[in-house]
């Protein structure tokens, strides 16, 4: 099994907090601001870390939410909705 840097729990832990708190304030305002109304959209999210943007999809309404992400480490941070579907998946062998 190849190592990775994000399977680190603690790492992980530091990580998604700081990500989360600076998210809200500089990424998420800019990111919104460029998307389209998700209300019955399908949605993937690689590289979906812990799950925030998934879970932002799926309470703004998109009718299908998938993520995709390597990491058990980051996954485990993931507290939001079920109705999100994970893949387990290293996106450098998707071609």
């Amino acid at each position: 099994m190849e190592s990775n840097a994000w399977d680190n729990i603690d790492a992980v832990r530091e990580y998604v907090l700081r990500q989360r708190a600076n998210a809200d304030y500089l990424e998420r305002p800019a990111i919104e601001s460029v998307l389209p109304p998700l209300r019955a959209k399908r949605v993937l999210d690689l590289g979906a870390g812990a799950g925030d943007w998934a879970a932002w999809a799926a309470n703004a309404g998109a009718s299908s939410v998938t993520a995709v992400e390597k990491s058990l480490a980051m996954r485990s941070f993931f507290i939001f909705p079920k109705t999100v579907r994970w893949l387990v998946a290293a996106l450098r062998r998707w071609t």
